[in-house]
């Protein structure tokens, strides 16, 4: 009887364990990039040390000769780990479509080792980092066993092949964020305002909470407070339930009723924040629980940019967060921290204070990869949880708002029959029954399913969402730094930001000028430091010409070397036939050392009176406002003065007006952020009151 050659080459394996060790540099590679070493380790390492060492072992790996023509891989490779947060999908979709080209049957083999992380870091699976290194390792050793090419080219049947292919794919979209079946609702949202006080206002009448939820109606949804028990009564027409750290524990009816309502369709946002503030550990956790979620007492310490998923669910504001225990091998993981970071487990018996750690790297800490967002599927309803509350508060709002924006419409959708237990059963018995069947030419559908959805995936994620509101105002951030944080600055766009909510706008961050710029009802920017181009100006005097409001804030800049006059200001001003005078006014003070020796950027500022007009614009303002870098400004009609220097001016052009106020810090000291709001000085907010109103704002009162 004659032996089938495709199978006597299937059956050829190494003697030897030089046949192995060309693969190490691949399997270091992958054992460094999961994070698995830096959790056993307790590795603390910057993200180029990370993207260097994954590099150079791919640079060693594919120097090997058995790559032939491939050996080049390893230079774009290197430059594709220092340039990507999350590279190992993007990195298998590359080794798999110059496969096609190369032919090369090592090169097919480092395709197969990397599929099992690509997966798991592709779709956002939530397995333990040990199993995905041990199946891992047994890829690894079928692939350095066997003759793949031979094998995944071996005959089989159509219909096996079928077969294979179709439970492949749907089995892998099963368990990803994909539902291609699913149902949109309604989105009728309810914010659990029961459990949750909404009367530490930041406003007399109005919260933080309260913008969110006026932002969401603003894009489409339609949102309520929900003040009384939850009940199943109480959810009925409800598509997405929204609790943000509830002060107030929930009952187990409560419970149930919040757990029938995901398994029927519904969805559920829950937002913690780190070591048990408000008393959230204690009364998410009971809730979480029942979707395989855990809120940790921790408080994740971050130092550089987090690790953002292939399935766009980044949040761009990260701050003073706790992490997630996710345990269910089927919830996903949409975003995560890693390399950078750790957890710090927070102190219990700190009641007095934020229940913070040490702010120091322990045995006792968590390391490795961390998840701050994940989601998981009960039923037909679907959960996604974050533990960090910055993301929904008013001022952090505008950089969430493509976060905010996906969240809400994957939760705004039913689960289909994909996700249902029996029908994965189905799948894995079709599977087993090809496999059987195919033995190693599994692979190849097996691969290509992986690669398919993890493009379908990133498609989805391209693909553009409702999250431009209406009623908007433009924040520069391409020519100023607007969020201002710290000395001279003082929270700027913060301050600035939480006004604009409060007067029933929506701030939009913005790098370039929008091409839709005239649907803006004002175009800011504070302190700039880059100058406008010439098509810049062009396009800002038309807005201005066709009703649009400029506003200008700068003054001295004495907190930049590199920038210590007017000029990005003026760049743009005197087209309009305005200017600024570097000139500091007022006393000027010093400082650039501290008493015990410690060196600060060199300060330059002054603190001046500047009394108002009687310009519409200075209403009710009963006596000066304070001014911190104040420069003279020249043109347009003076609304504020300095002695006889104006400070402050007007000017309309065309159908609109430009405002200028001569000082881009003057938010400093504005307020006392905690434990609420107040104002130093009454006639600055007068201000900032009169300005919102001339735009066509008004107070809003709740939602």
């Amino acid at each position: 009887m004659t032996r089938d050659p495709a199978v006597s080459s299937i059956d050829k394996r190494p003697r030897r364990l030089r046949d192995f060790l060309p693969y190490a540099p691949l399997l270091f590679f992958v054992f460094w990039e999961s994070g698995i070493v830096h959790s056993y380790f307790q590795l603390i390492t910057p993200l180029y040390v990370v993207g260097t060492v994954s590099g150079l072992s791919l640079l060693i790996y594919f120097a090997e000769s058995r790559f032939e023509k491939a050996r080049s891989l390893g230079i774009p490779l290197f430059f594709m780990l220092m340039l990507l947060r999350n590279p190992v999908p993007y990195i298998l979709l590359l080794l798999l479509v110059l496969n096609y080209f190369y032919r090369n049957e090592y090169l097919q083999k480092t395709v197969f080792i990397l599929s099992p992380l690509a997966l798991v870091e592709g779709l956002g699976l939530a397995l333990d980092l040990t199993v995905i290194m041990l199946i891992t390792f047994v890829f690894f050793l079928i692939a350095a066993s066997y003759d793949l090419t031979t094998a995944i080219q071996a005959r089989i049947g159509a219909m096996i092949t079928g077969i294979l292919y179709a439970s492949f794919i749907l089995l892998v979209i099963s368990i990803s964020p994909v539902d291609l079946l699913g149902q949109q609702k309604d989105g009728h949202i309810a914010y659990d305002g029961f459990h949750h006080k909404l009367d530490s206002a930041y406003f007399e009448n109005d919260s933080l909470t309260h913008s969110t939820l006026r932002y969401l109606d603003a894009i489409g949804y339609s949102a309520t407070i929900l003040n009384q028990t939850i009940t199943p009564e109480s959810l009925e027409g409800i598509s997405i339930l929204i609790i943000e750290t509830p002060e107030e524990k929930y009952s187990s009816q409560e419970i149930e009723a919040i757990t029938d309502f995901v398994n029927n369709g519904g969805g559920l946002f829950v937002l913690g924040d780190h070591t048990n503030i408000y008393d959230c550990y204690l009364n998410l956790n009971p809730i979480l629980h029942r979707f395989g979620l855990h809120l940790n007492f921790d408080y994740s310490m971050l130092w550089e940019p987090h690790f953002t998923s292939t399935t766009n669910y980044d949040s761009t504001e990260e701050t003073t967060g706790g992490t997630l225990a996710v345990n269910r091998s089927d919830n996903l993981i949409f975003y995560a921290l890693k390399f950078t970071t750790w957890a710090d487990l927070g102190d219990w018996s700190a009641t007095d204070r934020a229940y913070l750690g040490d702010i120091i790297p322990d045995k006792k800490d968590k390391f490795g990869v961390l998840p701050i967002c994940a989601a998981a599927n009960y039923g037909l309803g679907r959960v996604i949880a974050i533990a960090n509350t910055d993301s929904m508060s008013g001022p952090n709002l505008p950089y969430n708002y493509g976060f905010i924006g996906k969240v809400l419409f994957y939760l705004n959708h039913k689960n289909s029959f994909q996700r249902d237990n029996w029908f994965r059963a189905l799948l894995i018995v079709l599977i087993l029954f090809g496999i059987s069947r195919a033995r190693l030419a599994a692979i190849k559908p097996f691969i290509i399913s992986v690669v398919l959805v993890l493009l379908l995936i990133q498609v989805e994620a391209a693909m553009p969402l409702n999250s431009d509101p209406a009623n908007k105002i433009a924040l520069d951030l391409g020519h100023a730094n607007i969020e201002g944080y710290g000395a001279p600055h003082q929270y700027k766009s913060v301050f600035f930001t939480i006004f604009a909510q409060h007067y029933g706008f929506n701030p939009i961050l913005v790098k370039e000028l929008p091409d839709d710029l005239l649907s803006y009802r004002a175009y800011v920017t504070m302190g700039p430091t880059n100058v406008f181009s010439p098509e810049e100006k062009d396009k800002l005097r038309d807005y201005v010409q066709n009703g649009g409001t400029l506003i200008v804030f700068d003054g001295y800049h004495a907190d930049t070397s590199r920038s210590q006059t007017n000029d990005a200001a003026n760049s743009l001003l005197q087209s309009f036939g305005l200017h600024l005078n570097e000139t500091l006014l007022g006393k000027m003070s010093y400082m650039n050392n501290t008493t015990w020796g410690y060196q600060l950027p060199y300060r330059i500022e002054a603190t001046i009176q500047a009394r108002p007009s009687s310009d519409p614009l200075m209403k009710n303002i009963n006596g000066s406002i304070n001014m911190y870098s104040a420069v003279e400004v020249i043109g347009g009609t003076p609304i504020a003065f300095y002695n006889t220097t104006p400070v402050m001016a007007l000017k309309n052009v065309g159908g609109g007006k430009i405002i200028v106020i001569g000082d881009h810090t003057i938010f400093r000291n504005f307020v006392e952020y905690e434990p609420i709001f107040s104002y130093p000085d009454p006639n600055l907010l007068q201000f900032i009151k009169n300005l919102f109103a001339s735009l066509g704002g008004r107070i809003q009162n709740g939602i």
